[in-house]
């Protein structure tokens, strides 16, 4: 199998966690094993990025920080700007996130933070300001959150990345609904759920599935 049909399959290992199919992303990266010891930079750390995903779709986040972290190695020889190593940043901060490691997503979240406008582009920033938005949340630091939020999914949706600003959505409707500002979360998460249940994203639409009754049920209680 050539570098070019490996990373093709390792991005589809990707759409199979989104979509809850982990038996074929499972199967996609065992595929595509040889990719870790590649000469090709590109394929080493394409491959970390795609196994810390699938790492953190079992669960297994400490795992995936470090094997996107063995990906975010490529830095002293790939561009920030390469999509791997985006991929390989975000899903760092994410198993980051969901440890929780709150120093190293700070760390992690300072690269992006640190770039020249030329070199953030419009994905790597919206998932900062993400990112950012829940660092700080998780913080109780809350002054920013909903600034941060809406600025990322402005820019998912300017650029046409669906499935990301539905993530936002919902990570925004959760930390709304969490400050009781409940009316405002409703809307999010309906678009979100509508979104996720296109793309046939499953875990995404049933996470939205239990947020909205739950949305309804503390909006009733406050009315």
């Amino acid at each position: 199998m050539n570098e070019g049909a490996r990373m093709e399959l390792l991005g589809a290992a990707f759409m199979h966690c989104e979509r809850g199919d982990l038996g074929l992303a499972d199967a996609l990266l065992a595929s595509t094993e040889p990719a870790r010891h590649s000469d090709n930079v590109q394929s080493r750390t394409g491959y970390a990025g795609v196994e810390a995903r699938v790492l953190r779709a079992h669960g297994q986040h400490a795992a995936a920080l470090a094997a996107a972290e063995r990906g975010l190695a490529a830095l002293a020889e790939l561009s920030i700007t390469d999509s791997t190593v985006k991929a390989a940043l975000l899903e760092a901060t994410e198993a980051a996130l969901a440890l929780p490691d709150l120093e190293k997503a700070d760390e992690l979240l300072a690269i992006p933070e640190a770039l020249d406008p030329g070199q953030l582009t419009p994905l790597l920033h919206a998932h900062s300001l993400r990112l950012r938005a829940r660092l700080d949340a998780a913080r109780d630091n809350h002054q920013q959150v909903d600034e941060h939020f809406c600025a990322a999914t402005a820019l998912y949706c300017e650029f046409d990345l669906t499935f990301h600003q539905a993530v936002s959505q919902l990570e925004h409707a959760d930390w709304l609904t969490g400050q009781d500002r409940v009316e405002e979360a409703e809307p999010l998460l309906t678009e979100a759920h509508h979104t996720f249940e296109q793309l046939q994203a499953t875990p995404w639409r049933e996470r939205t599935a239990r947020a909205l009754p739950a949305q309804r049920e503390a909006e009733a209680a406050i009315s």
